[in-house]
């Protein structure tokens, strides 16, 4: 009996075990996760997240690398992205998952506008060069280091210290206006320079919309192309601090070969020889049939100069040397993360008495609450930059000023004036002494807050604010002077305030989607930007004492002049794009967005710029299989789309009128004779200006090979601009 009874007590026991059990599989359990990679701690965009029994249930992480997913207690789930390996890990209530690399990848996810996509579903021409690949680059401008680095994009610089005058264009010329293209920092839109907005060592990547398709999204602004800076932001982890210094010297790669004063009068004498059968008479060469230079000349006044053999180029350019300083502090936590970096740099010109200094700062955070459903953040940059700049047009003097006329006359003044044929260009030596105390600079405060809202899951309300605010002073004083039989007696002052503030205000909705085998993702938006512009100058003459102290308008003594002007300029846009993906091998893509500018007419100032793409992923196609031991991926492409231009002055549609109160201006009497001041037309306006519209048809392919370790891209496109915008020279 007590047998029975102990069996009887095992198998209710057994029972309520299997009961358990079945209980216990039946429950789901809510799991929270994030994927980040393990390269750089960056948080992995649109990973999928299936349970690995069942890839029916799954999801994809969102632009923090989160997923949320509701799985059996004991099922596993499976993480995957192109890439990086798979990871395969037991369901818990949250997860943090780091995913290594595959191989060397060409970046996946790239922004392309206030969106971000993976690389292998793009259907237009876009290229990224993460910053690291140019990190040993020395040079004071971040875009300095992309030339020969992105197809199509041409970046020039002029050698003046701090890269002011850095150009870049894609794809060629649009137009004759400015064929530069729309930056945007962190969502924040310029036209600026941005090497005085931002530190190459602040940036992480940049992006490059070449084609209108890519760049569509941005409408007016983006004609000429889109350059998209993503900056650098803190990883999880303890506080992490970075310095680092670098010391570069440059000058000319060639050098530029001049004539000296001799092979300057050999070549002169043959000239002449071949032009009008004879021989020159020259004070400074001579008049036999050889040119002789003779050690003495006199100018027109009969004075006596000592014949030089000046190698103008050395004596104007050299080599000049590059400070760079970063130090970075940061610190990222589960729920957010703060990164503070300063950048000093100071550089030198490679034309004499030129200089470029610089100091930025910039703070970027961001958090996350209610589980990450809720983000806000900032990254705000102030910078300040003083510079001495080159003599207008000194290259152009330095290789026409003759050689056989010496820096300084034997009385130690500047040697020049007008000599026979050694013509009457002003010293250069002069011009660059004279600039060496001109002061010129600027403040900036760049920056965005944002605030992002993920009220159900796929759905990302975002708004984002970015401020440009710009100061400058500039004082440009020219002092008394002489050259030989040359001179001027007066100097003269000229004092400049510019002050700019620009912003744009944007909001956005995104949403994605994947059922099956298919994807879609979209974007809405509006966006809304005014920038105001003040300028203020004086001038005067005679300062009694040149000091840089007293180098005021209050210290001049005649001619003294003020003047005063604004502007504003304001645009409205809506737009939208959307993608979809069939099997994540049949891509297409289509972008609208309508642009209201204050530049235009009334009846002319909006105007929608549309844009559709498509792409086919060919080796995702059975009959590849054979090639993917050597083939990783091959997509064709193509896209056609319109991008419009607004980059003309704000006040083109209206009559500019100014003030001529000193001189009479207008005869009210009809006799010819009696004029009284008043306003005098200075410019027409033209009512009927319309956008400048630029049309662009592309073809491309994207390959990779040998997992991705190797990339090639082509693409043909044909360009078309039409309505070009040009400012009427004349009334």
């Amino acid at each position: 009996m007590l047998s029975i009874m102990k069996n009887k007590k095992l198998l209710c026991s057994v029972c309520f075990l299997f009961t358990f059990m079945s209980v216990l599989w039946g429950q789901n359990i809510t799991v929270k996760g994030n994927v980040t990679s393990k390269t750089d701690g960056q948080p992995i965009i649109g990973a999928s997240v299936v349970q690995n029994d069942s890839k029916s249930t799954g999801t994809i992480t969102d632009l923090d690398g989160n997923f949320t997913l509701s799985v059996p207690a004991n099922a596993s789930l499976a993480i995957s992205y192109i890439g990086y390996k798979e990871v395969i890990i037991a369901a818990k209530p949250s997860l943090k998952i780091v995913m290594e690399e595959d191989a060397k990848m060409i970046d996946e996810v790239v922004v392309t506008g206030y969106m971000a996509e993976k690389k292998a579903s793009l259907t237009g021409s876009v290229a990224v060069v993460k910053m690291k690949e140019v990190a040993d680059i020395p040079t004071g401008n971040v875009m300095s280091g992309l030339q020969g680095r992105v197809a199509g994009m041409n970046v020039t610089t002029d050698g003046k210290p701090g890269g002011g005058n850095t150009d870049t264009k894609l794809r060629g010329i649009t137009t004759i206006n400015n064929s530069s293209p729309l930056y945007v920092i962190d969502g924040v839109q310029t036209h600026d320079n941005v090497a005085s907005i931002i530190s190459s060592n602040d940036v992480e990547s940049i992006q490059v919309l070449k084609d209108a398709a890519s760049a569509a999204i941005y409408g007016a602004q983006a004609a000429n192309g889109v350059i998209i800076i993503t900056t650098k932001r803190a990883k999880e982890g303890d506080v992490k601090v970075s310095f680092d210094m670098s010391l570069t010297a440059q000058t000319f790669a060639g050098g530029i070969d001049m004539l000296d004063a001799y092979q300057w009068g050999d070549v002169y004498w043959q000239a002449y020889k071949n032009t009008f059968g004879t021989y020159p008479n020259s004070v400074v060469y001579g008049n036999g049939e050889k040119a002789q230079l003779q050690e003495y000349y006199f100018d027109q006044n009969g004075v006596r100069i000592k014949s030089g053999n000046t190698d103008w180029a050395k004596e104007i350019f050299g080599t000049a040397l590059m400070q760079n300083y970063n130090l970075s502090l940061s610190k990222g936590f589960k729920d957010g993360n703060v990164a503070l970096t300063l950048n000093y740099m100071n550089q030198d010109g490679l034309c004499r008495n030129t200089d470029y200094e610089r100091f930025n700062s910039r703070l970027a955070s961001n958090f996350r609450f209610v589980d990450g459903k809720v983000r806000v953040g900032e990254s705000i940059s102030v910078n300040h930059w003083l510079e001495h700049l080159n003599p207008a047009g000194i290259e152009e003097l330095v290789i026409a000023q003759h050689p056989a006329i010496p820096v300084y006359d034997e009385n130690g003044g500047y040697a020049g004036g007008y000599v026979d044929i050694l013509g009457d260009k002003p010293n250069p030596i002069r011009l660059t002494d004279n600039e060496a105390n001109n002061r010129h600079k600027s403040w900036r405060i760049f920056g965005n807050v944002y605030l992002e809202v993920e009220p159900i899951k796929n759905l990302v309300l975002k708004s984002q604010f970015g401020l440009n605010y710009t100061t400058g002073f500039n004082s440009t004083f020219v002092p008394k002077w002489s050259e030989a039989d040359r001179k001027v007696d007066v100097n003269e002052l000229t004092v400049r305030q510019d002050n700019s503030v620009q912003w744009v205000w944007s909001n956005t909705a995104n949403y994605s989607i994947d059922f099956g085998k298919n994807n879609i993702s979209a974007v809405i938006g509006t966006e809304a930007k005014k920038e105001n512009g003040e300028h203020l100058q004086g001038y005067g003459r005679g300062l009694v004492i040149e000091d840089l102290d007293y180098r005021y308008l209050d210290t001049v003594t005649e001619g003294k002049s003020v003047g005063n002007n604004a502007s504003t300029y304001a645009m409205v846009s809506y737009f939208g794009k959307v993608n979809y993906a069939f099997d994540d091998k049949y891509l297409i893509s289509g972008t609208v967005r309508r642009d209201a500018s204050s530049r235009f007419g009334k009846g002319n100032n909006s105007a929608v710029f549309p844009s559709v793409s498509a792409g086919w992923r060919m080796s995702r196609e059975k009959f590849m299989e054979r090639t993917q031991n050597w083939l990783s991926d091959l997509k064709l492409r193509a896209s056609w789309g319109i991008n419009g231009n607004d980059q003309i002055v704000n006040n083109a549609t209206y009559n500019l009128y100014y003030t001529n109160m000193s001189n009479g201006s207008y005869n009210f009497n009809g006799d010819g004779a009696t004029v009284v001041p008043g306003v005098q037309k200075d410019r027409s306006g033209n009512n009927d200006l319309k956008w400048e519209e630029t049309k662009q048809l592309n073809f491309g392919i994207d390959a990779a090979f040998f997992d991705n370790r190797l990339g090639l891209t082509l693409d043909y496109f044909q360009k078309k601009t039409t309505g070009m915008l040009i400012q009427k020279p004349y009334i």
